[in-house]
């Protein structure tokens, strides 16, 4: 199979950029998830789980902003098939 040859953003814009942009569209994105609970489509049980989850996803989107660029990325899996399949760890 033969890739896409689509670019991603780390690659075209860098790393600094690419974590800036996560942070922001998280930014953007916690709030807008109150939405259906403002307009009473759903009930206060989505409304706890959107903060809940709202609340950890910009946790990490602030970690992922601030990290150093050698944390960010991480080397393959204990599975991952770039490893060898000689891994005693892998289930298969």
């Amino acid at each position: 199979m033969r890739a896409p040859g689509v670019p991603m953003l780390p690659v075209v814009a860098g790393s600094a950029e690419t974590k800036k942009q996560i942070l922001l569209y998280t930014i953007i994105l916690v709030p807008l998830t109150f939405v259906p609970y403002a307009l009473g489509i759903v009930g206060i049980g989505y409304a706890l789980a959107a903060l809940l989850l709202g609340a950890a996803f910009l946790v990490c989107a602030v970690r992922v902003w601030r990290a150093d660029d050698a944390v960010v990325e991480r080397p393959p899996s204990r599975c991952s098939p770039t490893r060898s399949s000689t891994s005693s760890s892998c289930s298969r």
